[in-house]
């Protein structure tokens, strides 16, 4: 039976709580979500829960709470690969890396505003991509604000009407891409 884990921010944190700790993929999957979560200090008690589980997969998802006006982006960027290599250095080949989701508001990081938060994401996911290929993690069909709660942080879990029609909250669309790339392993 294959073993599963998902680490990381509010976002871990939330799916985990949306899908009643289900992913929907075949296998023992858990959650090891702390809200706020850094990169630059992830949380060492999860962390060692899920060395402990020793899973054949891990999908991380940080470094949104690591960017500031005063951040750089390297250092984040190296602060996620520090997290990789803390897991496979524990055993745990397969690593999946989620790219950082946009965000609309920053009051946890005064004088940050959308496009600085932006092009750093953007610069982070950019050599994130470079250095994990087929193992980072897109999410194209999550966008802002249509599918983001009203605090303009996290993805949202209920269904909106568009077009007058029901569409899949955002939180749906996390949860069934970070399965279908699960379950491929």
């Amino acid at each position: 039976m294959a073993k599963v884990a998902l680490f990381g921010d509010s976002y871990i944190k939330r799916l985990s709580s949306y899908c009643k700790g289900f992913l929907g993929i075949p296998g023992d999957c858990r959650f090891y979500g702390v809200g706020g979560m850094r990169a630059d200090s992830p949380n060492n008690e999860a962390l060692r829960q899920l060395i402990r589980f020793q899973p054949d997969t891990v999908c991380i998802c940080l470094g949104g709470n690591d960017i500031s006006v005063d951040s750089s982006p390297k250092k984040t960027y190296e602060d996620i690969v520090g997290v990789v290599d803390c897991l496979r250095n524990s055993g745990i080949e397969m690593v999946y890396i989620c790219e950082i989701l946009t965000r609309g508001q920053f009051r946890k990081s005064p004088g940050l505003n959308k496009k600085t938060f932006d092009k750093k994401r953007k610069l982070i996911n950019k050599k994130l991509r470079k250095t994990y290929k087929e193992f980072f993690v897109t999410f194209s069909d999550i966008h802002y604000p249509d599918h983001y709660d009203t605090d303009g942080v996290h993805i949202n879990s209920t269904i909106s009407i568009r077009d007058g029609r029901p569409a899949a909250s955002g939180m749906k669309k996390f949860q069934c891409r970070l399965a279908r790339i699960l379950c491929r392993h």
